[in-house]
């Protein structure tokens, strides 16, 4: 068997330029028919992604997921505890005697304070004078307009310190509780400065006066201060009579809430 190549054989061998591949459709397709093909797969790969999704999503969950709400609304909720029961049984038990301090309280903040004031000074605007110390007053000593009274008494003829200059005394009158050293020493300085600049009257050639009056000697709406706190006293035993009644209620809510929770723990253990 020969191994030489004849002129035949070579020329029946296929020649590179035959073996040359054919373009590919890819390659015959032009620029912008190539990109809008890859467009269409693009959207044709994501729309079935989005369709997995939503088969994925529709899927019915059997179980609660970790931080399912309703997982932890079917837990049975306990019954109160003995601590709970204790709080709300002294929380009634002081309930009443909070309330009648209240109304004590209240009675005597709305209590009347009267300023009397007594000037050699003509006052020109004697409204406006008056409505102006009943707010001082209304602020010093913490109580409403209704409960402050002014009295104005000007152009009078006055001896103050052996001369007729100008001067006023001021008589401030309530409550024994709105009156002590150091509110009075407050209340002294600020109600004088107040006066120096609505009179123009120095502090010096002023006299204040601080007058308390017992609750058996203040009358309003014809009850003293004092009657009326005896009605809230009165008021007070009728409401500790109930009171008592539900105390006695709360201790046997207790005992059988003790006895119930001895059961609950006899059969769990």
């Amino acid at each position: 068997m020969s191994s030489s190549l004849t002129v035949d054989n070579i020329k029946s061998l296929p020649s590179p330029v035959a073996q040359t591949r054919r373009p590919s459709n890819a390659a015959q397709l032009s620029f912008a028919k190539r990109k809008e093909a890859q467009r269409e797969e693009q959207a044709t790969s994501l729309q079935s992604l989005m369709d997995g999704g939503h088969r994925l999503s529709s899927r019915s969950v059997s179980r609660p997921l970790p931080v399912d709400p309703t997982k932890e609304s079917t837990k049975v909720k306990s019954q109160p505890t003995l601590a709970q029961s204790r709080s709300r049984y002294f929380e009634d038990a002081f309930q009443a005697g909070r309330e009648v301090s209240s109304t004590k309280d209240r009675i005597r903040s709305e209590a009347v304070v009267m300023a009397e004031v007594y000037t050699n000074v003509i006052v020109g605007d004697e409204f406006n004078f008056i409505m102006d110390l009943s707010h001082q007053l209304s602020i010093r000593y913490q109580r409403p307009v209704s409960s402050i009274v002014v009295t104005l008494q000007h152009g009078a003829c006055m001896l103050c310190g052996g001369s007729f200059d100008s001067a006023y005394t001021l008589s401030i009158s309530g409550l024994p509780i709105e009156f002590a050293p150091t509110k009075n020493r407050r209340n002294a300085a600020l109600l004088q400065k107040y006066m120096e600049e609505s009179l123009g009257v120095l502090p010096h050639r002023g006299y204040l006066r601080f007058v308390p009056l017992s609750e058996e000697n203040v009358a309003r709406d014809g009850k003293t201060v004092a009657s009326e706190l005896a009605e809230t006293q009165g008021l007070g035993d009728q409401h500790g009579v109930a009171t008592t009644l539900q105390q006695k209620t709360s201790r046997r809510l207790i005992h059988v809430f003790t006895q119930v929770e001895i059961h609950q723990y006899q059969q769990h253990a």
